[in-house]
């Protein structure tokens, strides 16, 4: 009977041990990089909850900066994200994330609606984000 429980712990904390050293850590703060199309992405997440979007508006020609308040839940599978108070705009964002590794995540297509926001990610609109700054903002 001693053997079994003794079993039973180890077998347990090879189990924590194991889901510990697979473990993503979900840090979003700082400058985050990526490629939409042929269009070069920038989002800041700062730790006051602020966020600035930046990106190439290939109809315009001009360099357009979004700035808003950001919401992430990420006790739920495909992160839900949510940016409002968009001072460019009149409607807020939202999306889901997903942490593939410290650096890098990927963020599904931003939709206007919140009932319309994507519940999984469609290879095809989607884009991928790599840290390139951690700043404490």
């Amino acid at each position: 009977m001693y053997n079994k429980i003794k079993k039973i712990i180890l077998f347990i904390f090879i189990l924590l041990f194991m889901c510990k050293s697979h473990h993503v850590q979900t840090d979003i703060f700082g400058i985050w990089e990526g490629v939409y199309g042929n269009e070069k992405v920038a989002i800041s997440f700062k730790r006051d909850s602020s966020c600035t979007i930046n990106y190439y508006d290939s109809t315009t020609h001009v360099l357009k900066v979004l700035n808003g308040i950001y919401h992430l839940d990420i006790t739920k599978k495909n992160i839900p994200l949510s940016i409002s108070g968009i001072d460019q705009l009149e409607y807020s964002l939202y999306t889901i994330i997903d942490f593939i590794n410290n650096d890098s995540l990927i963020l599904a297509y931003f939709s206007p609606k919140w009932r319309l926001r994507p519940i999984s990610f469609n290879k095809d609109k989607i884009l991928c984000l790599k840290r390139v700054s951690s700043k404490n903002n």
